[in-house]
């Protein structure tokens, strides 16, 4: 019996990845805003692949809302991989 690929992927984030695409062709400055409670999981896997050599700033807010003690280590990981902006 073959069983059919199921589609997971919907509609709506194929239309809006094509969308920002196109729209970071026409930008010099892209501005990516993540969540400091989970900075690693709120980027898209294909950004820095679409920005290529964009300016690109990464803003992590709610900086409030994590300890001081994960404050100073995702500080540190960004630095360790040159995205030294601090978290605000």
């Amino acid at each position: 019996m073959k069983i059919p690929k199921i589609q997971w992927y919907p509609g709506h984030i194929a239309k809006a990845e094509k969308k920002l695409k196109e729209t970071i062709k026409r930008v010099d400055l892209v501005i990516e805003v993540r969540d400091a409670r989970i900075p690693l999981s709120t980027s898209h896997l294909h950004l820095n692949k679409w920005i290529k050599d964009k300016k690109h700033l990464l803003v992590i807010n709610r900086a409030d809302m994590i300890s001081d003690s994960a404050i100073n280590k995702w500080t540190n990981w960004f630095k360790e991989r040159d995205k030294t902006s601090p978290l605000v």
